[in-house]
């Protein structure tokens, strides 16, 4: 069961990296980052907490996990809060 979320954290990320050249506009590589980051460490994190099987370490990924998902979504707000008000058009 490890190894197949941890592949699945993979494909997650082979995916999400075509995603991020495929798109031209800026928020669009930002959005396929910020899921890639959040999709793939849910998957490997879940895969870890499986292998170890060992409450001390789960609960430490699970507050690794809960860190994360509270801060991604603040952190991509913020880049595209200051990215719009500088009103100025991305050039890849």
């Amino acid at each position: 069961m490890t190894s197949l979320l941890l592949m699945l954290s993979w494909l997650f990320i082979i995916f999400g990296i075509i995603g991020i050249f495929k798109f031209k506009s800026f928020y669009g590589r930002l959005i396929t980052s910020s899921k890639i980051d959040s999709a793939a460490l849910l998957l490997i994190l879940t895969g870890l907490a499986l292998y170890m099987r060992d409450i001390y370490f789960t609960s430490r990924y699970l507050m690794i996990l809960l860190f994360m998902f509270i801060t991604n979504p603040v952190t991509t707000h913020l880049i595209a809060k200051k990215r719009h008000k500088e009103d100025e058009p991305w050039k890849p």
